[in-house]
């Protein structure tokens, strides 16, 4: 029920129709909402029983977090100060 719920706001998320500022942010929502499944899902597991699964959501959650940061700096600009 949750990755459904999830997928369809994903979906919602990612039109088509966005302008790319407003598509970027929506991006980064997306990768938000995957990386808060993905990081329930894996409190849910007992990691020492299914260490396989858990080890999986973590890296969906990273990859997630990468994605997401990455949109992030791209929004930022290239003139942007890394340090801010």
């Amino acid at each position: 029920m949750l990755l459904s719920a999830a997928a369809r706001v994903v979906r919602t998320l990612l039109r088509a129709d966005a302008p790319p500022e407003t598509a970027a942010r929506q991006w980064i929502l997306a990768c938000g909402v995957v990386l808060a499944v993905a990081l329930t899902a894996a409190a849910a597991l007992d990691a020492r029983r299914q260490a396989e699964a858990f080890v999986a959501l973590l890296g969906v959650a990273s990859l997630a977090y990468v994605a997401a940061l990455h949109l992030i700096g791209r929004l930022a600009g290239p003139s942007a100060d890394p340090r801010a």
